[in-house]
């Protein structure tokens, strides 16, 4: 495999990675957020109702209930407000907004007594509570705020959480699509340069070397002005070509060196052969002489006797 897909494959799960991250880290957030609006929007609600029940007494409380139901009904049309009711002291139900009826396995979890509120407190909150009615499930949060410090009864508010899961989901898909159309273009812009600032010095690096190596000329320049490790690999292969080039140079200069000397060993043994073929004339003559010179004392002595026997 090429450098450039290895490079996309090595980018690709830290997109995926940092996309996934954020999407949750933004999920949560958004769940945090929207979980502290509902719980404003349903305190505001229930303290509303609350205060405007808690002038009567326990006598005029379920007559008066009456004349805020269009108040009921018009806060239970506000966005994220699943449920709506009203209970008294005694803990029974005066009014409130379950289709068709009231959920008959209903148990109260959020109850409120009088003096059960710290210090500073106006409402009792119960994060997640599930109450199952006749068109399904509701998960809710439950706000209770006292009437009369509690004397008089509780206003219940259920914040739906389903459709706050329903909206952190939307926000999810949309971060992670998001994600991942700036990953995929992050890495694409990552490909393109790593291209520009590493693939292409170094595939003409490659084909510098490749040159050098297929023609044997060592004269070839090799670019090597960046400053980075490409730069560094490119002036290690300059040296390293300097170098092949000096022992080149040197392999020649030993080369015509020895040529020379085989020359004057050539001319050295030309001139002893001449001076031992001349050595082998010159003692062949002699040789002649001394046959002439022996002849010649042999005739001597034949007249030198001739002589002696006249005398």
């Amino acid at each position: 495999m090429r450098v450039l897909p290895k490079l996309g494959l090595a980018m690709l799960p830290v997109a995926l990675s940092v996309t996934l991250a954020l999407s949750s880290l933004a999920s949560a957030r958004q769940v945090e957020t929207m979980t502290e609006q509902y719980r404003s929007k349903g305190e505001a609600i229930a303290l509303a109702l609350a205060f405007s029940l808690s002038a009567n007494t326990k006598e005029t409380l379920a007559g008066n209930v009456g004349r805020i139901k269009d108040l009921i009904s018009s806060s239970k049309t506000i966005a994220g407000v699943s449920y709506i009711y009203i209970q008294d002291w005694e803990e029974s139900i005066l009014a409130h907004t379950f289709e068709p009826t009231f959920p008959t396995s209903f148990s109260e979890t959020n109850s409120v007594e009088k003096g059960t509120l710290r210090a500073g407190e106006r409402v009792k909150v119960a994060p997640s509570l599930q109450i199952d009615t006749p068109q399904g499930r509701i998960w809710a949060m439950d706000i209770a705020a006292p009437i009369g410090d509690g004397e008089l009864g509780v206003v219940h508010v259920g914040m739906d959480l389903r459709s706050i899961e329903g909206q952190v989901a939307s926000v999810r898909r949309s971060l992670v699509a998001l994600g991942l159309v700036v990953g995929i273009a992050g890495v694409l812009l990552g490909l393109l340069m790593a291209v520009v600032l590493f693939v292409r010095p170094i595939r003409r690096l490659t084909a510098l070397t490749n040159e050098i190596a297929t023609r044997g000329d060592l004269t070839i320049p090799i670019d090597a002005r960046s400053q980075d490790e490409i730069g560094d690999l490119a002036r290690s292969f300059a040296r390293m070509v300097d170098g092949l080039r000096g022992i080149n140079g040197g392999l020649q200069e030993s080369a015509r060196v020895l040529t020379t000397s085989v020359s004057d060993l050539t001319h050295s043994a030309q001139e002893q052969q001449h001076t031992i073929t001349r050595q082998a004339a010159a003692l062949q003559q002699t040789q002649s002489t001394a046959q002439e010179i022996r002849q010649t004392s042999a005739a001597a002595a034949r007249k030198a006797e001739s002589v002696l026997e006249v005398a």
